[in-house]
């Protein structure tokens, strides 16, 4: 949704499905090179697995393979920094 004090309306919006694969990498910077245009907005999706609980009491509640959920989060958080370069560049596309 475009900001109501802002201006500038994005003519396109483009969703590019990303992670830590070689080809994600290649789709991004396709698109940015093929597709995207000045006043574009492209956004980032990056799909986790779903999180199972059990219950462990009535009372609490813990996440079953909480250690392999808190690893899988570290590891989306920093999914894209390797592609930080990438949108310095958009700006001469």
């Amino acid at each position: 949704m475009a900001d109501q004090g802002s201006s500038h309306t994005p003519t396109r919006t483009w969703v590019v499905p990303v992670d830590d694969s070689p080809a994600s990498q290649r789709a991004l910077i396709w698109t940015l090179e093929t597709l995207f245009k000045e006043g574009d907005m492209v956004h980032l999706v990056h799909v986790t697995p779903e999180v199972e609980f059990e219950v462990m009491s009535p009372f609490s509640i813990y996440p079953a393979g909480g250690e392999e959920h808190a690893k899988q989060v570290a590891k989306a958080r920093t999914l894209l920094s390797p592609l930080a370069g990438l949108f310095s560049t958009v700006a001469s596309y």
